[in-house]
């Protein structure tokens, strides 16, 4: 008799557990309301031709997101002053090492059911560090910290014309298929464990914004499949604003006319801040299979007397141990110059870079990459500036999905001066450039 009682309760609160695990009418008559609010809207808004970002192919809270994961998969361009979204490079030759970095970014209306994709802020690391060893930051020449904000712009085309019927029955198949799947929550415990992350808050707010971002995420993911062939050449384009405030060149140096400095070289600490502008765009091509890169940028810039032309060489403090015995009791990188002529003023800089990338299989990508800069120098002659036009190979690895993981580019680069006495050089040298495929 007792063993007949435990099993009736233990029936009675399964029985009970079950019946909790239902969504209730009140619930889901609110629920399954939202979804044809939200149906109707995403038509009103589709056969509006007046929104700012629009007309196009998809739903707009679909672009929306499509531009930002396009612009997230963005991982060419020549460093901090045009890249998009997080990424870390490293700049190898014979002449100079130089790392940039960019850790954090924000994106302003990220969430596409808050507005258009259209600001991107920054903030970015970039120096120079010794040319034998990146890691070796005890002969670090310089440091500069910034801020960046990018202005994105897009221009997609597409083939077929817009039907507004065939983009009804899609927005129309999203909300019948999850009104079965709410419905189901009212019927059974399996139904309601399906949507359980959507009604685990009992505010109506709450439960609002679930279902509506279940809502939206799902019309996203099947407009992408069925309009993933139908778009032509996809057009994007940004300009972005780089403010390096924090910015120094660090370095040590013997001055002939201070003797003191032959057996123990000067440090000296130069401010170098920067203001940078570039105008980039990106054009992805319909097959996917390839894409055309161009940029231009002015920079103006803070420099002084060894910027962009002098090279530093090897000291070496010989202490005598014995009569025909010295050793090397300390060794750095110097610079000489002569500290009563030093001089330090702004400095204009432009360049320009193309790029035309071919991904030839999904997992196989190559790239032809052509720049030129002219920075200008501070010397004795007025409109003093270096040349420097690289022609390199890119070799982007790609993974599973075609992502990129790596950048290797091996390059070869010729310095020209100009209004000046050093003579004209070329050099080779390597990029490693890691994108984190990530805004």
């Amino acid at each position: 008799m007792k063993k007949f009682i435990c099993l009736l309760a233990a029936i009675a609160i399964a029985a009970s557990a079950q019946a909790q695990l239902k969504l209730d009418s009140a619930r889901l008559k609110y629920i399954l309301s939202r979804l044809y609010l939200y149906e109707k809207i995403t038509n009103d808004i589709y056969t509006d031709s007046t929104s700012s970002d629009y007309p196009q192919l998809v739903s707009r809270y679909t672009f929306r997101a499509l531009t930002q994961k396009d612009y997230s998969k963005i991982t060419i361009g020549e460093n901090s002053f045009s890249k998009i979204g997080r990424f870390a490079t490293v700049n190898i030759n014979s002449d100079e090492s130089k790392f940039y970095f960019t850790p954090i970014t924000f994106v302003q209306s990220k969430d596409p059911t808050k507005g258009p994709f259209r600001f991107i802020h920054s903030v970015d690391f970039s120096g120079e560090v010794d040319d034998q060893n990146i890691f070796d930051f005890k002969n670090k020449k310089s440091i500069r910290g910034s801020y960046s904000l990018t202005w994105v712009l897009n221009s997609y085309k597409f083939n077929p014309k817009r039907d507004v019927a065939v983009h009804a029955q899609i927005v129309k198949s999203v909300r019948t298929d999850l009104t079965d799947l709410y419905q189901k929550a009212a019927t059974d415990a399996a139904g309601y464990l399906a949507v359980s992350d959507d009604l685990e808050d009992t505010t109506k707010l709450a439960i609002r914004d679930k279902v509506k971002k279940r809502f939206f995420d799902n019309l996203d993911q099947v407009e992408e499949k069925y309009y993933n062939d139908k778009w032509g050449t996809k057009r994007m384009t940004w300009m972005k604003l780089n403010f390096a405030p924090l910015g120094w060149d660090n370095f040590s140096y013997i001055d002939p006319a201070q003797p003191t400095t032959k057996s123990s070289p000067a440090d000296k600490s130069v401010y170098t801040g920067s203001l940078k502008v570039s105008v980039n765009q990106l054009l992805t091509f319909p097959s996917g299979k390839s894409q055309f890169y161009w940029a231009v940028y002015a920079a103006i810039t803070r420099k002084h007397s060894l910027s962009e032309i002098s090279k530093p060489v090897q000291w070496y403090n010989m202490q005598r141990l014995t009569d025909s015995t010295v050793t090397v009791a300390d060794d750095k990188k110097v610079f000489t110059l002569n500290d009563a002529t030093f001089k330090t003023a702004y400095r204009p800089d432009a360049g320009a870079q193309v790029i035309y990338l071919l991904t030839p299989y999904k997992d196989m990508s190559i790239g032809l990459d052509v720049a030129t800069s002219f920075a200008g120098l501070v010397a004795d002659r007025s409109g003093a500036y270096v040349n420097r036009t690289s022609f390199g190979l890119l070799f982007p690895f790609l993974d599973k999905n075609g992502d990129a993981t790596i950048n290797v580019e091996v390059f070869y680069q010729r310095k020209s001066y100009i209004h000046t006495t050093l003579a004209n050089e070329g050099i080779w040298g390597i990029k490693f450039g890691l994108p984190f495929n990530s805004l």
